[in-house]
């Protein structure tokens, strides 16, 4: 549940470094590079920009508690099966 809680915190940080600050587009950034001139309303640069701009993602909403579950969920999973793997794997050196 820690992963929930912090995967809207961690998409923030990616956009302003990204550029998409709450100040709108940094200059010199990333976001600056690829933004067009005319930029159409509901195109994923709008969209980034918005939610950048008001940092939406910081509400914890039901939604982006239960991907951060989900996602959760999928490490701890992965990581057990690379754990067997490499118990499996040097009991076949060993």
């Amino acid at each position: 549940m820690i992963v929930g809680a912090l995967l809207p915190v961690l998409l923030f940080l990616c956009l302003c470094a990204l550029g998409f600050t709450v100040g709108g587009v940094a200059a010199g950034s990333m976001a600056a590079c690829c933004q067009p001139p005319n930029v159409a309303a509901r195109s994923c640069f709008a969209i980034l920009q918005s939610v950048g701009a008001t940092a939406r993602m910081l509400v914890i909403t039901p939604y982006s508690a239960v991907l951060g579950g989900i996602a959760g969920l999928i490490f701890y999973i992965c990581s057990l099966i690379f754990s067997l793997q490499i118990n499996i794997d040097f009991q076949q050196i060993g």
